[in-house]
């Protein structure tokens, strides 16, 4: 595989994703409605999220295997590996420690970019409400679909093909920023701190990826690191991780410290025999 094909793969999932909730919002609006409140309603769903992510990541996903690994297994193009019990256990640890490493990163980053008053609105909107049911939902769209597909689409089709035609070090680099640039919206006020953080998410889970020999761990990773999405101030309140309202707040140092240093044990693990003993 190539740089331009997968800068492709990533530009061709981008474009789907929004045509599709462009189509939804029109849907929703009907003639002569009120598109802002049909693009709110949309973008606030978590059940409609998971769906068309789905159906725009796994159709690029799709179209990417039957053209670069048509004679290959699904399991072997995507390096998929059933996992032992230590394994996701660690990935699990993993995925916390991720979360608060990166939210911490966000933070610092927030600093000189701000949240814009509509980007906070439209988090708030969808990881806000506090319902069973959206948070049903919300845990089907960031801890089930996006980890699966976005890990078998970066880490797995991307990652390795890059691997085998770049090498390891070029592959990890143009997959990372490919993620970055996959989780931004591009206008006149670039969300450039998402971009960071969501490339340097990339980037771990892509050296995880390539130190185990699987994307397996990183998608119980990535899954458990998005689920820490799901606990709300209501329940338990972290300033700098879950507290969403119009100033930056800072996690602990000593707990970021702890967080980094277990992502390096992590890393170490994964690199180690017993990380990489995967049953296939």
């Amino acid at each position: 595989m190539g740089t331009g094909f997968a800068c492709l793969l990533v530009f061709a999932a981008k474009l789907g994703l929004f045509f599709l909730l462009v189509t939804l919002v029109n849907l929703r609006a009907g003639r002569g409605g009120d598109l802002e409140r049909a693009a709110e309603a949309v973008t606030s769903d978590p059940y409609t999220l998971a769906a068309v992510q789905g159906v725009a990541f796994g159709g690029v996903l799709l179209f990417g295997l039957l053209l670069v690994a048509r004679d290959m297994p699904v399991r072997q193009a995507l390096r998929l590996r059933r996992p032992r019990v230590g394994h996701v256990l660690a990935a699990v640890v993993t995925g916390v420690a991720l979360a608060l490493a990166l939210s911490e990163l966000d933070n610092v980053l927030r600093e000189f970019r701000p949240l814009t008053e509509l980007e906070l609105e439209g988090r708030v909107r969808l990881l806000g409400d506090p319902s069973v049911t959206h948070r049903i939902g919300l845990a089907i769209a960031i801890a089930v679909v996006a980890p699966l597909t976005e890990e078998a689409l970066f880490r797995g089709l991307i990652l390795g093909g890059l691997t085998s035609t770049r090498g390891p070090t070029r592959a990890l680099v143009v997959t990372s920023v490919l993620f970055g640039l996959a989780h931004v919206s591009f206008g006149a006020d670039l969300d450039w701190p998402t971009f960071v953080v969501t490339g340097a998410a990339g980037f771990y889970l892509g050296a995880i990826a390539l130190a185990s020999g699987s994307i397996t761990p990183a998608i119980l990773i990535h899954a458990t690191h998005n689920a820490v999405a799901l606990l709300h101030p209501s329940e338990l309140r972290v300033e700098g991780l879950n507290v969403l309202d119009d100033r930056v707040h800072h996690l602990p140092p000593q707990l970021v410290a702890a967080s980094i240093a277990a992502l390096v044990l992590a890393a170490l693990f994964f690199r180690s025999p017993a990380g990489v003993g995967f049953r296939s």
